[in-house]
Formats: structure tokens, C-alpha cells, sequence
């Protein structure tokens, strides 16, 4: 078979991890991160989804996230073959113009990102930038609830890499610079939200070279004493935890951003502030449309 990449579930099972001291930093020793997952499948929707998650975060419009998300989901699938279980981008990919290239590789991994953090159980999100105001180099996301609940906060950078020099070493390099230089200089720093407790760099990649590689991810951490170690927590019993005001508002105006629920943004945003809204109170109308056997809500 050969693209395009429709239904078939991909598994990504090369996933590596490390921990990096931090001077001056340690992770509270009541907080237990949770394990890396040893792997992480997916369909086409599910990745799609999550890279219309991470767009979401943004204070951009619901039309142009649904474009990013679209043009991103239509160009993954003709550039990955249907068949097999491996996430393997197909040379096709070289036909890209460079800014194209570099674009679609972090919108993956963007995307994988999001998929890897909410395998650690973390629940609310908004973008790093929207609670942390600084002139240094910033993670791109926050992430609250979960496994951090009553902790603090978490920051997480997103990189991810296509190409012909894409190996294990480039992806693992990757994310040891993003933890070094947008990770760890913010490690123990206060919010809105809440203190940042610790925090991820989620690299991903993959080489289109024929034969095309499977992708592969590997996550840096802060490194945890062994008094503080320990297996991933139990969340069934509050599976989102407590949240910051903010943060919970930030992130219910990403999702209803995402579902076209425009009055409802508007209104958020008037709580928020500063943004400049004009909202006159009216009714918000939603309807349930069935895709990929799964049911979402649309504004209309």
C-alpha cells in the first residue's frame, strides 16, 4: 500500500528518556513524576486532534486553527503509507519547499507532544507565554491538574524534527538543548498558576530516507533524588485536580475556540482581559456530528 494515511493506527515505540540536574533547582519531594510511556499509538484523527490542541493554545481565530489543523492533517496523510504500524514519513516529504518542511515538522511535534503529556495524566494547558512573562528563551506550554494537582505547574517544550539527518542521537540532542535553554532556566519560578515544579522537553522525529525509519521520541526531565522517586500516581480518584482560575479559563477558551463556540470565547475573554471584545450577551448553539465514530460538539 502507499499513501495516503487514513484510518490505520501508528505506534511509535522507540521512546527514550533521561533526567538533567538543575543547580539551584530540586523537584518538591511530595511530588512523584509520572513514568515515561514505553509507547504511544495513534490514528490519523487522534494526531490531528492533537495538533489542533496545541494550535488551540494560541489567541488566534477558530477558522485559522481549523485551517492549521486541516492543512496539517492533509499533508501528514499523504506523506505516510496506511499500511504497517509504523509512523514513517515517506520520501514525498523532500518534495516540500524548506519552510514547509521545518513548519509540518513542528506542527508533528507539537502534536506528538500533546499526546506524550497526556499520557502523564496532565489535564489543563495554555500556552507558557500566557502566565510567564520573560526576555529568555520559554517552553511552550504549561500544564496544570493531573499528577501535578496541588503541586504547581508544569512546562513542557515541543521539537520535532523530519529529515534526511534525523537519527535517535539528533532527536535525544534536540530535546536536551530544549530542556537546557527553555526548561530548566524557569525551573522553581512562580505564576499565576502556581509554582513551575517541573517540566519536559518532548522531542520527536523522524527520517523519510528509503527506506523510511519509524519515528521516535525522547523526553528530558529534571533529575529526581531517589526520595523523591517513585511510580506514576493514581489520579482515578480526581482525575483533574485543581485548577488556577486562569488556567482553567485559558483552556476552556482554547476548546470552545476549537469547537466554534465563539460567543462563549468572547465572553471569556471579557473575564480575562485586556483583549479588546465587543460581547453582547446572547445564546451559544452547538450541535453533535459524528466523525471517525466518535461524537464532537460544533458551534453554530
Amino acid at each position: 500500500m502507499a499513501p495516503p494515511w487514513t484510518s490505520s493506527t501508528k505506534t511509535i515505540s522507540k521512546i527514550s528518556s533521561n533526567n538533567a540536574s538543575v543547580a539551584g533547582f530540586s523537584v518538591p519531594s511530595t511530588f512523584v513524576p509520572p513514568t515515561t510511556p514505553t509507547t504511544i499509538s495513534f490514528s490519523p484523527s487522534a494526531l490531528a486532534a492533537s495538533v489542533a490542541r496545541a494550535a488551540a493554545s494560541s489567541i488566534a481565530s477558530s477558522a485559522l486553527i481549523q485551517a492549521i489543523s486541516k492543512s496539517t492533517d492533509e499533508l501528514v496523510s499523504a506523506i505516510v503509507d496506511d499500511a504497517g504500524t509504523d509512523f514513517a514519513v515517506e520520501r514525498s516529504f523532500f518534495h516540500l519547499q524548506d519552510t514547509e518542511k521545518t513548519s509540518l515538522s513542528s506542527r508533528v511535534g507539537a502534536g506528538i507532544s500533546d499526546m506524550v503529556c497526556a499520557s502523564y495524566g496532565n489535564v489543563w494547558r495554555c500556552l507558557a507565554s500566557e502566565l510567564i512573562t520573560t526576555n529568555s528563551s520559554l517552553g511552550d506550554y504549561l500544564y496544570e491538574g493531573g499528577p501535578a494537582s496541588g503541586h504547581g505547574v508544569v512546562l513542557v517544550e515541543a521539537k520535532g524534527s523530519i529529515g534526511k539527518n534525523t537519527t535517535r542521537g539528533t532527536v535525544r540532542s534536540r530535546a536536551t538543548s530544549g530542556f537546557t535553554n527553555q526548561v530548566a532556566p524557569h525551573l522553581g519560578s512562580s505564576t499565576s498558576a502556581g509554582t513551575i515544579i517541573y517540566g519536559y522537553a518532548v522531542s520527536s522525529g523522524t527520517n523519510p530516507n528509503s527506506p523510511p525509519t519509524n519515528a521516535s521520541i525522547h523526553v528530558t526531565e529534571p533529575f529526581v533524588p531517589a526520595s523523591g522517586s517513585g511510580s506514576r500516581q493514581d489520579t482515578d480518584d480526581q482525575p483533574f485536580g485543581v485548577v488556577s482560575q486562569k488556567m482553567a479559563l485559558l483552556n476552556y477558551r482554547s476548546v470552545f475556540r476549537l469547537c466554534g463556540g465563539s460567543v462563549i470565547v468572547d465572553a471569556i475573554d471579557q473575564i480575562l482581559g485586556p483583549r479588546e471584545v465587543e460581547f453582547e450577551r446572547q445564546p451559544q448553539r452547538f450541535r453533535r456530528v459524528s466523525a471517525g465514530g466518535r461524537f464532537f460538539i460544533q458551534g453554530i
